[in-house]
């Protein structure tokens, strides 16, 4: 998920780990020389999928990186916006990677 405004740039994103029914959850947000971004360890994907998890991660970059009021409201709603989208979208690439495990493991039987 990504999200642009005046002076600034939030991403959020999934990487997922075959094999291990894991996810890291990474994040970056930048607003002029100010720079927040970061990289979990592997963690559960209900855990990393967690919309809670996503916004104390925005929280935190909000924190390091201010924005004002009004801009740092815009940018929630915007998240707020896109949310249902990513997470429809992050859920079916989960169950690709899952269906092609069972695949995996299921070879040669």
């Amino acid at each position: 998920m990504s999200r642009r405004g005046r002076g600034y740039r939030f991403t959020y994103y999934f990487e997922f780990w075959r094999g291990n029914g894991g996810v890291v959850v990474a994040g970056e947000f930048r607003r002029g020389a100010c720079n927040g971004s970061d990289s979990g360890p592997i963690m559960p994907f209900a855990q990393g999928m967690s919309r809670a998890f996503m916004n104390g991660r925005l929280s935190g970059y909000l924190r390091a990186c201010p924005l004002p009021r009004a801009e740092a409201l815009a940018l929630r709603r915007g998240a707020n916006a896109a949310w249902p989208r990513f997470a429809a979208l992050a859920r079916r690439a989960r169950a690709a990677m899952d269906a092609e495990d069972r695949a995996i493991m299921n070879y040669g039987r």
